[in-house]
């Protein structure tokens, strides 16, 4: 049975100062997948008021996710950058499209006749690792998700290290800290989600044919998973 480490209060479930919410973004997704919106199966209320998780999903989100290509291995150069707004499913996607396209394909010499390819990341470590970042986000602080790119890495950071009580360990064995459960519910009924829980291991799991493994730093305000690159 998986277990559920509960955080004592939880940004999602409050009451949203905003609650003029337009969720154009969200039913578009939902359209998409064939799947009804229905905000109260979505659990977007606290009583008869949006809550957070709400406003996140909507149109009005007031979060950005930054992303930055750099040349080389360090930050002194920028190659590229942009600055996503927008629902969260808005930002997740952004995000994945643009690293989809930044991920790019390498020959591989194997010494075999037919030619082998392989990207610099694994597909199923970069959307674990972002779609992670934004559950288990701190949304109490005032920064962003940050995803930056380098010739021979790739950096997820979320705010929020671990809550308190955990270890990094018990994350990596699959225990689940529900900082943000009703996003998490949402994010699920939408498919970005495959098991819940298990994001961690799938991406060490990504890297098993590698000599290279994925990195976690965590801090007491940050949560930073490093990719190697395959092709670096």
């Amino acid at each position: 049975m998986q277990q559920v480490y509960q955080v004592g209060s939880q940004f999602d479930s409050e009451v949203a100062l905003n609650q003029k919410l337009t969720f154009d973004a969200a039913k578009m997704k939902f359209l998409q997948s064939s799947i009804a919106f229905d905000e109260k199966a979505l659990q977007l209320f606290h009583d008869q008021d949006y809550n957070n998780a709400a406003l996140l999903l909507s149109d009005q989100c007031q979060e950005v996710t930054k992303v930055a290509v750099f040349e080389g291995k360090e930050v002194d150069q920028f190659l590229d950058k942009r600055a996503y707004t927008g629902s969260i499913v808005t930002q997740i996607d952004a995000t994945l499209n643009y690293l989809d396209s930044a991920n790019h394909r390498r020959a591989i010499i194997t010494g075999e006749a037919q030619r082998s390819e392989r990207q610099d990341y694994p597909e199923t470590a970069i959307r674990e690792a972002v779609v992670n970042a934004f559950i288990h986000r701190d949304y109490m602080l005032h920064s962003n998700v940050k995803v930056e790119v380098f010739d021979d890495r790739l950096e997820i950071l979320s705010p929020g290290g671990i809550p308190q009580g955990l270890i990094i360990s018990d994350i990596e064995n699959g225990l689940v800290a529900a900082r943000n459960p009703r996003l998490v519910h949402i994010l699920d009924k939408m498919g970005y989600l495959e098991n819940y829980g298990t994001g961690l291991k799938r991406i060490v799991k990504a890297y098993a044919q590698s000599d290279l493994r994925p990195e976690i730093k965590v801090t007491e305000n940050s949560f930073l998973v490093t990719l190697p690159n395959l092709n670096g």
